[in-house]
């Protein structure tokens, strides 16, 4: 709840005083891991949105060569979930290609996606 001091918190305190967000949803909001989301700026969002298309596009033009590999080494942060496949770009940590993950990593359960 020390985010809600945070200067950026204005919305969600705004919504809070005006009944708009009960402490339940606000609750809620925090379990679902949506208060992050609430309190990020445009930028922050756009940003957000950029990295998720860019890491689409990454997984499917990797489809068509390596489909992944199942493992069970990782686990989902959303679901919990231990099904996941797992992208090997390449880029072998090369430092000129700091925007290119090693691995990209998918939860077969959920979907969600994320990189190492």
């Amino acid at each position: 709840m020390a985010a809600l001091r945070a200067p950026r918190a204005g919305s969600v305190r705004k919504r809070l005083r005006e009944g708009d967000l009960s402490a339940e949803g606000l609750c809620a909001m925090v379990d679902n891991g949506q208060l992050g989301e609430a309190l990020m700026s445009e930028d922050e969002r756009m940003a957000k949105a950029r990295k998720k298309e860019r890491l689409d596009r990454a997984i499917e033009q990797l489809r068509p060569d390596l489909m992944g590999m199942q493992s069970d080494e990782y686990r989902c942060g959303a679901c919990k979930s231990t099904r996941c496949n797992l992208f090997h770009t390449n880029s072998m940590g090369a430092v000129h290609l700091t925007a290119v993950p090693d691995m990209i990593i998918e939860c077969l359960d959920c979907g969600l996606r994320f990189t190492l």
